[in-house]
């Protein structure tokens, strides 16, 4: 078994806290709503004189029309304000969490915020009783240069990300292999969600390589974010593999509208494998 792929990443330990400030600002968000709503309820109905405890009619002099006017001006200005902080939050916490959750200037997630995310994913499946998935995607080449293999992972790793969702999360965990979050793939579509991100990089990859898939589902396999990487490794390494042989951007493989791919049971060792023929 390849050295890189016995050692599995440690969970970050600052997960538990970004779920903690998670449901923080969650909560914290209905309360602010909740509380505006109800002050905006009660101004409107103390300003309405047919309403129980409203202005009468003869409240409505000019000392009182000055003062509404400052009031609404007040809280134009306020809402204003309260509306430029929010959006200048927002546009700083884009810039800082582009800059800190990808890979210089591409679109590959960090391996951190990968694990954040399925640490997060966990307790919303927990809470809607839903399933979802994750893809562990192993690059293997002839050649043996770290620089090599990692420049594999980032081209494959181009050729997944404009097909891949928005609530999809796409990370390089390795020099060989690339994670695959999919919230909305669950236990009956994840082996074909699995094959159909193996089929993509193996028709399109410029080299040679071998690409093998491994997944794992929330909560059959696994109810703990950290194992759930470990069973898709597991799976990727198990009897359960597929191969792709001699595949090369200058000779792509074509499947027929209607006909699968046709495959040949491969030889060289006990394991129930399949080799792609082009």
């Amino acid at each position: 078994m390849p050295k890189q792929l016995e050692r599995q990443p440690p969970l970050p330990q600052r997960s538990s806290t970004l779920l903690q400030s998670y449901k923080r600002a969650v909560l914290w968000k209905k309360v602010m709503l909740a509380s505006f709503s109800i002050i905006f309820v009660a101004i409107l109905f103390w300003l309405v004189p047919w309403f129980p405890y409203g202005l009468s009619p003869e409240d409505y002099n000019e000392r009182l029309a000055g003062l509404l006017g400052l009031l609404a001006m007040a809280s134009v200005t306020a809402f204003g304000a309260v509306y430029h902080r929010d959006l200048s939050r927002r546009v700083e916490q884009t810039i800082l969490t582009w800059s800190t959750v990808h890979e210089g200037l591409g679109d590959a997630r960090k391996r951190e915020y990968f694990y954040d995310r399925i640490v997060i994913q966990c307790e919303r499946a927990k809470a809607a009783g839903s399933e979802f998935t994750v893809v562990a995607l192993r690059l293997e080449g002839s050649d043996k240069d770290e620089f090599k293999s990692t420049q594999n992972s980032e081209k494959a790793l181009r050729i997944l990300t404009p097909t891949a969702e928005e609530s999809e999360c796409l990370a390089i965990l390795g020099p060989h292999e690339i994670g695959i979050l999919a919230p909305k793939a669950d236990s009956a579509h994840a082996a074909a969600f699995a094959e159909r991100l193996r089929s993509l990089v193996a028709m399109t990859a410029e080299a040679t390589l071998k690409v093998r898939v491994g997944w794992a589902v929330y909560p059959t396999d696994s109810v703990d974010a950290g194992s759930l990487v470990g069973v898709a490794r597991e799976r990727l390494l198990g009897r359960k593999h597929i191969e792709v042989a001699q595949v090369s951007i200058s000779e792509p493989i074509e499947f027929g509208p209607a006909s699968p791919a046709p495959v040949s049971p491969a030889t060289e060792d006990e394991s129930t494998s399949y080799k792609v023929v082009a």
